[in-house]
């Protein structure tokens, strides 16, 4: 089930009215309703796989309990909780790819292994809701919360469904608090989950699924097209995976707030960052959050003897592993890659890149930046869109000849995207894309507006892009 189908809309208001209804002084009854919608939620997908996240969720239960009572072996125990939590993640995601790399390496030396793959269906969350897990177990472990004692309380941590099937990630000292205390009925924070839930599925819908179908063509075929057309298919792609990741955010904040959860915001205008570092500050922030808390903060403690070098280090391991996150393939590795070379480097300038933000040509340097932070972003993300890294340096091969001077196909979109980035900039200050102070009647329609738009643009269903991670 996902927040743009049928079935879903019919869900969610059913749901709600149950929830609320149950009373808001009766927070375990309203905790297990909650559960059990949330593992019917999962089960509409592929009810095979509920096993698995309730197994992985008794697996982080049980090890955070026996690891905060241990006197001894608490790091034994940890170490086997991370072992047990990841192996399902390893197995389901890598498998096939290290069993094929291994045989492809091994050739090398002259000697062919024949190797058969399994045809794994990758459950769909298993990323998110794994790293929940050995978040958990990492602040259990390092005394930064206390373990629930309810484990229907932690199973619903973990299956929670506005966030079950591509985030945020939320930590356990954000959302486990917000579990167990009780939750009122706010009238405002209802209405803002709406807003927050309609402009998510507008972008999703209206802007992500009409991108993809001009990204999807331009990337098909890029040697028939000329140059200027490739510039707007990389453009095309990067808009459709904002679009459609921050619009499953802003999606899940709102049908949190509806249930009277707080989800932390996932995308901050990441477009208009002026170095890469501060894109991954403002893209996908709750995986930078989490690998900077659980992977960079302890390689970095391990290596901080060795200085700068250490630093950088862990850096680049951290996004090497964030490329590999996103899925068993080389191009998403050499993804993580770029990502990780170019913000070493930036680290290194650190000093003097604070120096041209305050000389004489601040401004211009600060627009300059902008500008080639964004080409190195369309440039990596053409990487990773490609099947194979091989396609994925022809593609950017096309784009340097005479026909980038060529008048491009494929514009007609081009105002729908340069409009969604206007409007929220226009609103950058507020506390989300809706929030106005106008009368009653140009709001409503300007919601009706976005409803009308949503029921025209609405065909197939599509998924969205970041389940398959």
């Amino acid at each position: 089930m996902v927040f743009n189908s049928i079935p879903f809309i019919v869900f969610l208001p059913i749901v709600f009215i149950l929830y609320w209804l149950i009373g808001t002084q009766r927070k375990n009854a309203q905790n297990r309703f909650l559960l059990l919608a949330s593992l019917f939620f999962y089960a509409w997908w592929d009810v095979r796989f509920l096993g698995l996240i309730l197994f992985s969720s008794g697996i982080g239960y049980v090890f955070a309990f026996w690891i905060a009572k241990a006197q001894k072996q608490r790091r034994l125990l940890l170490f086997v909780g991370l072992v047990l939590s990841l192996s399902f993640l390893l197995f389901f995601k890598y498998y096939n790819f290290f069993l094929t790399s291994f045989a492809d390496a091994y050739s090398l030396f002259g000697e062919k292994i024949e190797v058969h793959t399994l045809k794994l269906v990758l459950p769909i969350g298993i990323s998110f809701y794994t790293f929940k897990i050995v978040g958990y177990l990492l602040d259990v472990y390092y005394e930064k919360i206390q373990p629930t004692q309810s484990i229907e309380n932690f199973v619903l941590f973990t299956t929670f469904f506005p966030q079950l099937s591509a985030g945020p990630i939320e930590s356990s000292n954000t959302l486990m608090p917000q579990i167990e205390q009780e939750r009122s009925f706010r009238y405002e924070q209802i209405t803002e989950g709406l807003k927050f839930f309609l402009w998510g599925l507008f972008k999703k819908v209206v802007i992500a699924d009409s991108c993809a179908m001009y990204a999807n063509d331009i990337f098909g075929s890029y040697s028939y097209f000329p140059a200027s057309t490739l510039i707007l298919g990389a453009l095309y792609f990067a808009i459709q995976v904002y679009a459609d990741f921050s619009g499953y955010s802003e999606m899940a904040q709102g049908i949190g707030k509806m249930f009277g959860f707080e989800l932390m915001q996932n995308f901050n205008l990441p477009f208009l960052s002026k170095n890469v570092t501060e894109f991954w500050r403002r893209w996908h922030i709750s995986l930078t959050q989490w690998f900077n808390d659980y992977f960079f903060g302890p390689i970095y403690i391990a290596v901080r003897d060795w200085g700068k070098l250490g630093m950088y280090l862990a850096i680049f391991c951290t996004f090497l592993l964030s490329g590999l996150w996103h899925g068993a393939n080389w191009n998403y590795i050499l993804y993580g890659v770029f990502q990780g070379t170019i913000i070493v480097i930036e680290a290194a300038l650190a000093k003097r890149r604070k120096k041209w933000n305050k000389g004489p040509y601040a401004r211009s340097y600060k627009i300059l930046s902008n500008w080639l932070t964004m080409l190195f972003v369309l440039a990596t993300f053409v990487i990773f869109r490609s099947p194979t890294v091989v396609k994925g340096f022809d593609y950017l091969g096309h784009i340097f000849d005479s026909s980038i001077l060529s008048y491009p196909g494929k514009l007609a979109y081009l105002p729908m995207v340069t409009g969604l980035l206007l409007f929220e900039w226009l609103q950058r200050n507020k506390k989300y894309a809706l929030e106005f102070n106008w009368p009653l009647v140009p709001r409503f329609g300007l919601y009706l507006t976005l409803t009308f738009l949503i029921l025209y643009y609405y065909g197939q269903e599509q998924e969205f892009f970041y389940f398959q991670f």
